[in-house]
């Protein structure tokens, strides 16, 4: 009777972008990452012009675009060679086109309390304190976090959302922890919470996070057997094939299982390759997944299975920092 009450678990079939790299880009998508670069260069002008006219912050300042450069330079760098794909001359004629305009602005009411507020400011950015969306474009195209995506988790570079925020959440409040470079936005489904995509939102990697309400009271052993591999294999897509299944896990001290599956998706215009990893968890009536997924365009998957392998890390300290705050509430 319960699992003919209960909403089957779901197995979600996700919409794959193409990656960012060496990629046309839409003109919305060209303009903020101009906006970026433009926001590089601004602040290297500005640098410069402290340095000219107040000689004794010269040191201070060149120790900090020292230090912009170690921490965002490659990220720069990486983002101009997009650019140039993208706009080819066009970059050095808009490069020379700012660095001319932003030199001929009038600095003679700069103070030295000014200079040294602008100083203590770009020392806050190479901090990473970086508004949006110039910091989300950075770490996108950061090579860092390219090669070892858990590693921007690990230097902090994190958002919180709560599912509190949306009318979907059926009254139940759950913290979910993302990387800043990923694009969050609401669902567009039902029970999908918020769904994150990697760079920016331009990426082949997705989370989401679902809550669906249960008009039932659900025993432990009704729990344990809609956790169990067997039930969770049933309720498989007939185009997937399951990797792996894990038990035993504990979700923000409550007991969860997981689902790895590999699906090949017909889309519009092409054919997506998935690996899926699926995390379930039962908090009273609140039925809460998280579901993860690595794609790739068909003919092109030759990297999914490393792909996802990379990810995985993260996907699992992304499922740990999940936490129910409803329970403390």
């Amino acid at each position: 009777m319960l699992i003919r009450i209960l909403t089957a678990i779901v197995f979600f079939t996700f919409i794959i972008s193409d990656s960012y790299s060496q990629r046309k880009h839409s003109e919305a998508e060209l303009n903020e990452m101009l906006q970026t670069y433009v926001f590089h260069i601004g602040q290297y002008i500005a640098i410069r012009k402290i340095s000219k006219n107040y000689p004794t912050l010269k040191v201070e300042a060149t120790e900090l675009q020292n230090l912009w450069k170690m921490k965002f330079g490659a990220a720069v760098e990486n983002l101009a060679a997009e650019l140039r794909y993208n706009i080819g001359d066009k970059l050095g004629d808009y490069e020379t086109e700012i660095i001319i305009e932003l030199s001929l602005t009038d600095d003679s009411l700069m103070t030295l309390n000014d200079a040294q507020n602008a100083l203590l400011k770009f020392e806050s950015r190479v901090n990473g304190d970086i508004p949006s969306p110039f910091l989300e474009t950075l770490l996108s195209f950061h090579p860092k976090y390219i090669n070892n995506p858990e590693a921007e988790f690990n230097d902090d570079f994190v958002g919180e959302y709560l599912s509190s925020e949306s009318e979907k959440s059926d009254g139940i409040n759950i913290k979910f922890k993302y990387p800043k470079s990923w694009k969050h936005e609401e669902g567009d489904r039902p029970h999908v919470i918020q769904k994150f995509t990697s760079n920016n939102g331009l990426g082949l990697e997705m989370a989401l996070l679902m809550i669906e309400k249960v008009d039932t009271t659900m025993t432990e052993s009704d729990i344990d057997l809609l956790l169990s591999e067997s039930f969770l294999k049933y309720q498989l897509p007939d185009s997937a094939k399951m990797l792996s299944y894990e038990t035993g896990l504990t979700l923000s001290g409550i007991k969860a299982s997981s689902i790895t599956y590999y699906q090949i998706i017909p889309q519009m215009q092409f054919i997506v390759a998935t690996i899926t990893k699926s995390y379930f968890l039962f908090y009273k009536n609140y039925k809460v997944s998280v579901i993860f997924a690595v794609g790739a365009e068909k003919g092109r998957e030759s990297d999914l299975s490393s792909r996802y392998e990379k990810f995985y890390p993260l996907f699992w300290k992304m499922a740990n920092y999940l936490t129910i705050m409803s329970r403390y509430e």
